[in-house]
């Protein structure tokens, strides 16, 4: 499922354009910081966006998402809400999982695109508390309350890239795009079942 999370701040500037997008919705709400929170739980002033952005998770059990972002190029992978010294580093259990996997891709980035791309950070990688510490965003919520994997694709320098920008960026990240559905095949997986074969209602 592709979705604009912000259609109020995509289309600030009009309904024919992205030109004037902004990150915040018409309550002037920053929606990447309206979930709830790993922390403090839901936000006070949860907004339409993201309530219906939840509903939607919340009737689906999504294996795999990723959220796509400008600004910086480099795949961001949990948690957002800890780092060194925010009161003490928590690492994903699976966080040598998410290594792999946001390597992957941004590996494959860097095959496909000119020298300089997505080779910043940690190779193009990085963990998102430890770049900087962030509260109620998407990525948490669907790691931690949701039990998906989600990553945040930070995917141009350029916060609003120019039309004419996006063949080359789609050719830089399609390849990436498909190893990154591939992994969803990765690992234990299954159906479980009661002695007849007759699918369950269960938590693994």
């Amino acid at each position: 499922i592709r979705d604009s999370a912000n259609p109020d701040g995509t289309y600030h500037g009009g309904n024919g354009s992205v030109y004037g997008a902004t990150r915040y919705n018409a309550n002037g709400y920053d929606l990447n910081r309206n979930f709830p929170d790993i922390i403090s739980g839901v936000h006070p002033n949860e907004q339409q966006e993201t309530a219906v952005f939840r509903s939607l998770a919340e009737q689906n059990n999504f294996t795999l998402c990723a959220n796509f972002h400008g600004g910086a190029e480099v795949i961001n992978y949990p948690w957002d809400a800890w780092s060194n010294g925010y009161p003490d580093y928590v690492s994903h259990a699976d966080e040598v999982w998410y290594q792999f996997i946001s390597h992957l891709y941004a590996d494959t980035c860097q095959t496909y695109s000119p020298s300089n791309y997505m080779d910043g950070f940690d190779d193009g990688i990085t963990n998102g508390g430890a770049w900087y510490v962030t509260h109620g965003n998407r990525q948490d919520y669907m790691n931690w309350y949701m039990k998906s994997r989600e990553v945040t694709m930070e995917i141009s320098n350029t916060k609003l890239l120019s039309a004419n920008l996006l063949p080359a960026h789609w050719e830089y990240n399609k390849r990436s795009f498909l190893n990154y559905i591939e992994s969803i095949l990765y690992g234990v997986r299954g159906i479980v079942t009661d002695t007849s074969g007759t699918p369950l209602h269960a938590f693994v």
